[in-house]
């Protein structure tokens, strides 16, 4: 508050964040002032001191390829083989190769400090303590003879650095054998968002774990029913069931995957590549067994949660988003699995035609081209077009188990096939650890939903909203995952009716809803009347029935943000050209200030990268971009 001496005003104010950290506070007079006083306040901020990482790590340093490959080739798999328990068998394939992992590439523990730049060394320290010497002397004595040593002696100290920065990462990028060395490097540059790991979490990561594991319809549905009550008891070739798997079908899964986090079994991405040739007729073994007993293994079932920030300085639960981490074999043996079900429902017919998630020539951009193409033809007719864009609450997370069990039953699975995903669902736990300190949370059980991080997961889930089609009695629909919007055409004197026929339409979707167990959240779900100028500036949406969607009235928008493009009621693409050239402008304006720093060709890389992705996205759909917009 800026204080005169007989009033005071409210043009400054100091805001603190905690009223205890305040000590003193006062005013004070100042004579180069007129009739005003200084005020002040002495504020106890304590700083922390910044530790060090500790990491476990595998010491390569000592690693023989060839004496390591004799060793695996040794394993004796006689007790696996003639196990007839499949935990048992995992169990055992995880600690011989661990064992031998161990021996050649053992774990240690390191302790990263806070070192300065890489690019710093000592001539460069030299010239940086000479140019802050000069600064001085130039500042205490100021004549043209000092300034001008001090200036050369600072531009040949930026020029030192520069030219180390630019060397540091030149050979950085020279030495990436992969794109994730290229965009670590990016990362150092500030180029790209860093990872937030390391960084201390403002939960236990206990409470985290039961907040993620926790919702208000944690017990089955079905807690009386069983999967027996669903299962048919009789063979029936004309349903579905497991193919052989074969090694080049498990190779292939393998080389697909990309991900080389390490679940808690252990096995990393890189442990499988390396023994693939030796281990293959046991995977092979490992999988086909599965199958064939309709049992996943327990120790795939274990999930670990990292949880990474919503917003820069989360403060509650919901600021956090859990990243699962499964096990490398299990998502090798889902995406087999997967394959398989997917050919299967593709050539029974028995894909929803309008899910265009998880499925191939399919994609956001079909999707939002079929939807925009019907708005177009619509308004070509003279009509508008009323939309609804819904938002589930944890839809994957709500999955009911039995409720799943018996779409895929109505989808012709075998009792062997739904056997083994019930297996694969259930039984499931998940554990949460804190990166900062290394402490992980106990595991909890997770009774509900598909596993988020798997790859057969959301095939599950879209399986399990295949139903829907027979929902809606006058809309159409769209879904991707979990993204639904239904829409209705109509000309402009019947919108009274069409809002009618939508509302008794959602009033379907809520009780269908209901009956699977999903949530709907009115809050985030939007209404939207879409088509030409003329018709939408001359709607008094005053005069138009809401659009209700659990007992709450939606407010029409002028514009909705769908799958990553921002569509306007009157089907104008200024917003989403507007919304693109900010992002590449501060993408080139991140690259302009790195531009002495990278080589041409990385040049160039980095525009394909960084930049080409925001405008290609979905721009197929931009049928009717105006000139003006280009």
């Amino acid at each position: 508050m800026r204080q005169h001496i007989i009033s005071s005003t409210l043009l400054d104010l100091c805001i603190v964040d905690d009223d205890e950290k305040l000590m003193d506070y006062g005013q004070q007079g100042a004579a180069f002032l007129s009739a005003h006083d200084l005020i002040y306040i002495k504020y106890a901020i304590k700083i922390q001191r910044r530790r060090g990482r500790r990491v476990v790590c595998r010491d390569w340093r000592d690693f023989d390829a060839d004496s390591f490959q004799t060793d695996v080739s040794g394993i004796d798999w006689t007790s696996l083989i003639s196990s007839n328990n499949i935990d048992e068998k995992i169990e055992i394939y995880n600690s011989e190769l661990l064992r031998i992992f161990d021996s050649h590439v053992p774990l240690r523990q390191r302790n990263f400090k806070n070192l300065p730049a890489p690019w710093l060394r000592g001539d460069i320290q030299q010239a940086m303590r000479d140019r802050d010497l000069a600064r001085r002397v130039w500042r205490r004595r100021r004549n043209d003879a000092n300034y001008n040593r001090y200036k050369a002696l600072r531009n040949s100290a930026q020029k030192l650095v520069r030219q180390a920065k630019q060397d540091y990462y030149n050979n950085i990028f020279n030495r990436a054998r992969d794109a994730n060395g290229i965009w670590n490097g990016l990362r150092h540059l500030g180029l790209i968002k860093s990872k937030d790991t390391g960084k201390c979490l403002t939960h236990a990561a206990g409470e985290l774990n039961r907040f993620f594991v926790g919702y208000e319809a944690a017990q089955s549905m079905n807690e009386h029913d069983t999967l027996d009550d669903v299962l048919t008891g009789n063979f029936d070739e004309e349903r579905f069931h497991w193919s052989y798997i074969t090694p080049l079908r498990i190779r292939r899964a393998i080389t697909r995957t990309k991900s080389n986090a390490v679940g808690l079994d252990g096995i990393s991405l890189l442990l499988l590549k390396f023994t693939i040739n030796s281990t293959m007729p046991i995977i092979e073994h490992l999988f086909n067994f599965s199958l064939m007993q309709g049992a996943f293994p327990k120790q795939w079932k274990v999930a670990l949660i990292r949880p990474i920030p919503k917003i820069r300085n989360p403060t509650l639960c919901q600021h956090y988003r859990p990243i699962s981490i499964l096990p490398t074999l299990s998502k090798a043996l889902e995406r087999v699995v997967c394959e398989q079900i997917q050919d299967y429902l593709e050539g029974a017919g028995l894909c929803d035609p309008c899910q265009s998630a998880y499925r191939s020539n399919h994609s956001i951009q079909t999707r939002i081209i079929r939807m925009l193409d019907d708005v177009r033809y619509a308004a070509d007719l003279r009509k508008i077009t009323v939309s609804v864009f819904f938002d589930f609450s944890k839809a994957f997370d709500r999955v009911d188990h039995l409720t799943l069990i018996r779409k895929l039953n109505n989808l012709n699975f075998s009792d062997s096939t739904l056997r083994w995903v019930h297996s694969y669902l259930t039984g499931r736990t998940q554990a949460v650890k804190d990166d900062s300190n290394g402490t992980l949370s106990s595991p909890l059980p997770v009774v509900a939903g598909v596993p988020q991080g798997s790859v057969l997961g959301p095939l599950l889930f879209t399986m399990y909203l295949t139903d829907f089609g027979r929902v809606l009695r006058h809309c159409k629909y769209n879904f991707y995952a979990d993204d639904l919007q239904i829409y209705i055409h109509c000309e402009p004197r019947d919108i009274h009716v069409a809002i009618r026929n939508i509302n008794d339409d959602i009033e379907a979707i809520k009780n269908w809803t209901i009956a699977n167990r999903l949530l709907l959240n009115p809050e985030k779900t939007q209404a939207i009347i879409m088509g030409t100028s003329r018709f939408i500036n001359s709607t008094d949406l005053s005069t138009i029935p809401a659009v209700r969607v659990n007992g709450t009235s939606l407010q029409y928008s002028t514009s909705v943000r769908y799958l990553g493009v921002t569509i306007l009621n009157t089907m104008s693409w200024e917003m989403q050209v507007t919304k693109i050239s900010n992002k590449v402008n501060s993408v080139l304006y991140q690259l302009k200030l790195s531009k002495h720093l990278l080589p041409e060709a990385l040049k160039v890389r980095l525009v394909i990268a960084l930049v080409f992705p925001h405008i290609d996205y979905c721009c197929a759909a931009y049928t009717d971009l105006v000139e003006v917009y280009l």
